[in-house]
């Protein structure tokens, strides 16, 4: 390059560098991600959870009920657990904890992950939070549309003629203008137990202990409310579908969302061109990434 052609060119280098010295002076602070909420990703999550694969285990909610229902099972099972198998105690545990469950568990987990800025830990609460209450909606509305009457059909629970009826086994009331009729298909013990276990599992990938705890306690609840005649089988196991369903895609919508890379949360890239020292002729690229 000759001499006259080199200095314009150096010259415009030298600017170029001056007006950027202060990024070379300090490089870009990272960007914190943002802190996981509940309400995160809430539409799309819950879009997801009742489209594409996730359809299966709806479905499969669907025929279950259907097969024990129309078979006899639910009715079998209901008596002789009444008979031979019945825990008082148990069925009132699950019962009492699967209201606490929903309600404090979820909550408490994002509070303390976000006290100790543990991020995935905020995360699997924040998602187990809106499992919950996302599975309470759904299984609320599925209630309504079916009229599934409980066990004990109104009847009290120690009356020996609530083990007369094998039709209320088979019973439904489809859209019911009177809600009272009942409010047993899926079971949202069931539901929103199995929502909150699929949930923590799929947010938080790290701690592979999670479903060895979540889901024997998400089953002992749901196999309670059979044992303390609360539910039929079938509003259990449909509970159980729909809440895995539920859970695990919004599970899946907050994974990641607590240990984000820096790159994804940096601040843009800068380069910077200067002119090479010394007699030589030349440039250099410089900057963060």
């Amino acid at each position: 390059m000759r001499p006259r052609l080199a200095l314009p060119a150096v010259a415009a280098c030298l600017a170029l560098a001056a007006g950027t010295s202060s990024a070379l002076a300090d490089p870009p602070k990272r960007v914190a991600p943002p802190r996981p909420s509940p309400l995160d990703r809430v539409g799309a999550n819950f879009v997801d959870a009742l489209t594409g694969p996730r359809l299966l285990l709806h479905g499969s909610a669907i025929v279950t009920t259907y097969a024990l229902s129309a078979s006899g099972q639910d009715w079998h099972v209901r008596v002789n657990t009444a008979r031979h198998a019945e825990v008082p105690a148990w069925g009132e545990a699950s019962y009492w904890g699967g209201y606490a469950l929903p309600i404090g568990l979820g909550p408490a987990l994002w509070a303390t992950g976000m006290a100790t800025a543990d991020r995935e830990l905020a995360a699997a609460g924040a998602a187990a939070t809106q499992a919950a209450w996302m599975a309470m909606a759904v299984t609320a509305t599925l209630k309504w549309a079916t009229g599934r009457p409980f066990p004990n059909h109104g009847m009290h629970p120690e009356d020996p003629a609530r083990l007369d009826h094998p039709e209320y086994a088979r019973e439904f009331n489809f859209l019911p203008a009177d809600l009272s009729k009942g409010w047993a298909w899926p079971s949202g013990h069931a539901s929103t137990s199995f929502a909150m276990a699929a949930a923590l599992t799929a947010a938080s990938p790290s701690r592979a202990w999670i479903p060895w705890v979540a889901y024997p306690v998400a089953a002992g609840i749901s196999l309670g409310m059979i044992n303390g005649q609360h539910h039929w089988t079938s509003d259990v196991v449909a509970g159980a579908l729909i809440g895995q369903a539920i859970g695990w895609s919004v599970g899946r919508g907050f994974r990641g969302s607590g240990d984000e890379t820096n790159r994804e949360h940096a601040a843009p890239a800068r380069v910077i061109v200067v002119p090479t020292g010394g007699s030589a002729t030349g440039m250099s690229l410089l900057g963060w990434f």
